[in-house]
């Protein structure tokens, strides 16, 4: 059971991670013929990866049907990477999106 929380937070982590950097690299460039230049699109594309190794193994020991949906605790995170490292706003409607998708999750889990 531990691993599985374990895999969860890590695949969610390194998924809003992976998002992050890759927002980073595409700030940093004008044109898409630069992008591949940037160390943090490498990154980026790393952690998306691991982040998929560990739906992989989450899904050897969780039915597929509850592991995917498990992904979307990454929006979770996105908002607080996005806020913290990004400077961006987080409104009301933001916060509810969140919460909602975090009681998705719950009830899948749950059920």
């Amino acid at each position: 059971m531990i691993l599985t929380i374990v895999l969860v937070l890590l695949m969610s982590i390194l998924s809003a991670l992976g998002a992050y950097f890759l927002k980073v690299a595409a700030n940093k460039t004008e044109s898409n013929r630069n992008l591949a230049r940037h160390p943090e699109l490498w990154l980026g594309i790393f952690l998306y990866l691991a982040g998929a190794a560990c739906i992989i193994l989450l899904m050897q020991r969780i039915e597929y049907s509850v592991a995917v949906p498990l992904g979307a605790l990454t929006y979770l995170f996105s908002l607080l990477f996005g806020h913290w490292w990004l400077k961006e706003k987080i409104t009301r409607s933001r916060i509810l999106g969140v919460l909602l998708i975090v009681a998705g999750v719950a009830v899948l889990s749950f059920a």
